[in-house]
């Protein structure tokens, strides 16, 4: 399978002065760019080819080439556009200035009630919008949501996602945000993302995500006995819509039901939520992140460039090259 026909909007890298690495991906890394022409800063997604195929990500990559292009929504990051070499694929998405919500979470331990109705009811719009097109986003937590400059959010990372008609079986995402179905591979739909909604909604109250272990088959294990243990951080709200989106039998699983992501919304967790001023991002903020003028990275770490010899697989007969041809 080779990426879409449709025209995708693509650069030469002489277009841009490429930076720092501010995020180390599988397979990859997040570099920053400046246009030469505007002046913009960027990020760009770099990846080996020859990694993505010895680590089976091929179709991964074509499924977010074949999508994010066509994708528009406030709470999504921006695609922009992409090049390809010999070695390299490379997507420039939008910069975000104010960092990912895992390191805001970190900071602050826990958010309020009030605060994570706030991000939660974003990621909603989010998922909501990518499920009304058929695609499951599979990518859920706090590491790829970020922070714009205005305090709301957009979703990000989307190598995970895939259209589906009904089903998909693939065994892939963050073990403690999986779905019971994706680790019992019998199959599964959108209902996956909105069991991660809880589990994200879970973290963002109490500051742990509810399956936590060191051992990955712990995790695993923990979310299909399906125990939650609620702190005092949470009201009956909160506790009610988490059971109802961590639950095990997706035909019982709110957003998964006949009323869709109404349910979800309705919930009295949002009684005070005004949905129409959450979408139009009229709603004041709590956390604006603090932009220098002259840093815009004040929120992102660096990593030092890889000084990894050349793979041998960086050939013109890598399959991968050939379906981007």
């Amino acid at each position: 399978m080779s990426i879409s026909e449709k025209k995708i909007r693509t650069f030469k890298l002489t277009d841009y002065d490429i930076g720092d690495t501010i995020k180390l991906i599988p397979n990859g890394r997040i570099k920053t760019a400046i246009t030469k022409r505007t002046e913009e800063l960027v990020v760009m997604k770099i990846l080996k080819k020859c990694k993505v195929v010895k680590s089976n990500q091929t179709q991964h990559i074509i499924n977010e080439l074949n999508l994010v292009p066509n994708l528009s929504h406030p709470f999504l990051l921006k695609f922009l556009s992409y090049y390809q070499d010999d070695k390299f694929i490379y997507l420039a998405y939008e910069f975000i200035p104010g960092g990912d919500l895992f390191s805001l979470l970190k900071a602050e331990n826990r958010f309020s009630l009030e605060k994570s109705q706030f991000y939660i009811g974003q990621v909603i719009y989010a998922l909501e919008y990518l499920h009304d097109k058929n695609i499951v986003y599979r990518n859920l937590k706090p590491e790829n949501i970020l922070i714009n400059k205005n305090g709301y959010i957009k979703l990000s990372d989307f190598e995970l996602m895939k259209e589906i008609e009904d089903r998909t079986y693939t065994l892939c995402g963050t073990p403690g945000y999986m779905a019971p179905e994706i680790i019992l591979n019998k199959g599964y739909g959108l209902g996956v993302d909105w069991w991660a909604l809880g589990v994200l909604l879970y973290e963002m109250i109490c500051g742990v995500d509810p399956f936590a272990d060191d051992s990955p088959m712990k995790i695993y294990e923990n979310i299909l006995e399906g125990k939650i243990k609620f702190t005092s951080d949470f009201d009956d709200l909160s506790k009610s819509l988490i059971k109802h989106l961590i639950e095990r039998d997706i035909s019982k699983r709110y957003g998964n039901l006949k009323n869709g992501v109404d349910d979800i919304k309705n919930h009295d967790f949002f009684k005070s939520l005004n949905w129409d001023k959450l979408l139009k991002q009229e709603i004041n903020a709590e956390f604006i992140p603090k932009i220098k003028p002259d840093n815009m990275l004040n929120y992102y770490d660096f990593y030092p460039d890889s000084n990894e010899k050349v793979d041998p697989l960086d050939n013109d007969n890598d399959p991968f090259i050939n379906n981007f041809n």
